[in-house]
């Protein structure tokens, strides 16, 4: 079961809903204002779109993880006392074993904190939440975390423009690294070029770094009436390639996974 509340006219919405009704799965509508139980245009004691929904799967953009962690923060710093220690304590565990800590929560511990704390946060949610996309901006590794450890769902995040139809790099299922946007999906490929004004080049130790461009059936022919920003943005290689070029900075890391880590223009 898929939420949708972002606008259609954001590409990642377009292709999630696209992804989810060639699945022949189930999407159910609601807003950014009325999302959860602690939302803007939510009546105190009535519930949100999540609450109501259930659903198992979820697209956002960084700002409104943001809102879900600030509203959650919220509700427990209102409560105080032994319920806000509690839940400090109990996330504090959680996020040393999730950095790999053997001094963490693991086993019996992280099933009862999930039982007796976090399972109410997840309410919030629907409690029934096992993957969220995120794309559009980076996410913050605070948000990140915080997110999988209260939501108890991995998220996955993917880099891609309205230009490349959304297409360029997404994580992988069980990735629980932050800061990375993962590796190139199989419609297109993504190179690296030099970028000298700004201090990046290929041959950067111990990662290489440059503007992305990003090629492949999936990058659009070029802008409605702009051949002029087309020429800029867009060029095609001696086998017929056509790449994109996004004006943004990368590295790739070892593994293949991407990180964005500068702004061209």
């Amino acid at each position: 079961v898929y939420l949708a509340y972002l606008p259609l006219a954001h590409i990642l919405e377009l292709a999630a809903e696209n992804l989810i009704a060639a699945t022949g799965s189930r999407i159910g509508y609601g807003s950014t204002l009325t999302l959860t139980d602690t939302s803007n245009k939510i009546k105190k004691g009535t519930k949100g779109d999540a609450s109501v929904l259930g659903p198992t799967l979820m697209a956002a953009v960084p700002a409104i993880l943001d809102l879900v962690r600030d509203g959650v923060r919220r509700k427990v710093d209102a409560k105080g006392g032994l319920s806000k220690k509690l839940f400090d304590f109990a996330y504090y565990r959680c996020l040393c074993a999730m950095n790999g800590s053997w001094f963490g929560a693991w086993g019996v511990e992280r099933f009862l904190w999930n039982l007796l704390i976090f399972r109410k946060v997840r309410a919030d949610l629907g409690g029934r939440i096992r993957f969220i996309l995120s794309g559009g901006a980076p996410l913050s590794s605070v948000t990140q975390r915080f997110i999988n450890i209260c939501i108890g769902a991995p998220i996955g995040q993917g880099y891609g423009l309205t230009e490349t139809c959304a297409g360029g790099t997404f994580t992988e299922y069980d990735d629980t690294s932050v800061g990375r946007v993962g590796a190139p999906l199989p419609c297109c490929f993504i190179k690296l070029i030099n970028w000298p004004e700004g201090g990046y080049f290929i041959s950067d130790k111990p990662m290489p770094r440059g503007e992305i461009v990003i090629g492949g059936p999936n990058v659009a022919v070029g802008y409605f009436n702009g051949d002029g920003k087309s020429n800029e943005a867009y060029q095609v290689d001696e086998n017929g390639m056509r790449w994109f070029y996004t004006g943004d900075v990368g590295r790739f890391h070892a593994d293949g996974c991407l990180e964005i880590v500068d702004r061209k223009k």
